[in-house]
């Protein structure tokens, strides 16, 4: 998987390396900046004495789309070259064939002169079948196998690719053009708009030998600067959140400069978050983005501020102003989960949860305990019968 994953110079996300396991001592956990950058998923802490790993294979050069914005690599390409495409496949997962995956390694000829011999390709083959009902057209969606399943076929069309392009108009990829892949979505760098229709063109040929076809409805040309409304809305979220922490949080002590203790200073706390609240969906309506897309970063950022919280000795964490504070904060986490409810995030707010019950089982405060607990147990059961609401009439929406 290692070899076939390292041909294309064009992918964002391929496996590199298998991941190291790490020891938790304790259940929530701060993360390490240097360890994240390796890794694409959350770690499946399910005790204090858990050994666990992130991901089995290590992703690089980057683990999610939006770190490759924040590349000096891609401001690099917004200074080489005037125009970026960008498209992508259509319901990839769903078009892939399982035999394809021999097509990708070897060929077509020698995988019908080989079928049903033993090698990796038909056994690979093998288990996406077993895993979809032994269906041979589309693969499951969600499982991480089927990425790095796709990423090997994808990996193929990218060579083949940039082999074509050269032989047929003469363009020399990291010269006359670039691409970048994130496992289905493609950017296109060049300073002409004629080489960009070309190459979709030809990428649109070798992904039709495979029975994959480009979205004609989502593909974009873009001039520099090629910043997104993503990325613009992810930092206006990040300066948001710094500016709520920054503007509740103090000097216990403004008159004594050698007092590092901060305490918290929240009257009103859901005036707080009602405020944070419409600041965050003007964010997204500004942007023309859905909840779903920043709610993410709001839910990282604020379970790390409330683990840090905990672990500094220097923050007062008693008092009404501590209790309004930890109202707030989850109001805002338990909003933004019920915009994102998937693995990702109900991991990082069973953390903050997890730390918080701690902390009170060893800092007992009834009075706070059990006005942070009653708001957090209503929440998430608001949360959960709202989703099953939606799921089912989903549901009844396609019976009809």
């Amino acid at each position: 998987m290692l070899h076939l994953c390292s041909k294309s110079p064009t992918s964002l996300r391929k496996i590199s390396k298998i991941a190291k396991f790490f020891y938790s001592p304790t259940f929530v956990f701060e993360e390490d900046p240097h360890r994240s950058a390796e890794v694409e998923t959350e770690p499946e802490v399910l005790g204090e004495e858990t050994k666990y790993i992130k991901s089995y294979f290590i992703y690089k050069p980057v683990d999610l789309i939006y770190k490759f914005y924040d590349r000096m690599e891609f401001r690099r390409l917004e200074q080489r070259f005037n125009y970026m495409m960008t498209f992508d496949i259509s319901k990839c997962f769903y078009h892939i064939y399982t035999h394809s995956i021999t097509w990708a390694i070897k060929d077509k000829a020698s995988s019908k002169r080989n079928i049903g011999t033993i090698s990796f390709e038909n056994k690979f083959d093998k288990i996406m079948q077993q895993s979809n009902y032994n269906e041979t057209n589309g693969i499951v969606v969600g499982p991480e196998i089927s990425r790095i399943f796709a990423e090997i076929i994808l990996q193929r069309i990218d060579v083949d690719v940039i082999k074509d392009l050269e032989k047929i108009y003469g363009y020399k990829y990291g010269v006359d053009y670039e691409v970048r892949r994130y496992i289905d979505d493609y950017f296109v760098f060049a300073n002409d708009d004629n080489c960009l229709q070309r190459i979709k063109d030809v990428f649109q040929d070798k992904l039709s030998f495979y029975k994959l076809y480009i979205n004609q409805n989502k593909d974009e040309i873009k001039t520099s600067p090629f910043i997104t409304d993503i990325h613009v809305a992810k930092r206006e979220i990040n300066q948001l959140l710094i500016s709520y922490f920054d503007s509740i949080l103090k000097k216990n002590n403004e008159d004594d400069e050698s007092d590092k203790t901060r305490r918290f200073s929240v009257r009103k706390p859901y005036s707080v978050s009602q405020n944070f609240i419409k600041d965050f969906q003007c964010v997204a309506k500004r942007n023309n983005l859905t909840y779903d897309i920043i709610s993410k970063d709001v839910i990282r950022f604020l379970k790390g501020k409330i683990t840090k919280t905990f672990k500094n000795e220097n923050i007062i964490k008693d008092g009404d102003d501590f209790e309004n504070f930890l109202l707030a904060t989850f109001d805002i986490l338990l909003y933004c989960y019920s915009m994102n409810i998937n693995a990702n995030t109900t991991f990082k707010v069973a953390q903050a949860i997890v730390l918080v019950c701690k902390y009170f089982e060893r800092n007992s405060n009834n009075s706070t305990k059990h006005a942070i607990c009653s708001k957090i147990a209503q929440d998430i059961d608001n949360i959960f019968v709202d989703s099953q609401r939606k799921s089912k009439n989903k549901i009844g929406s396609r019976l009809d």
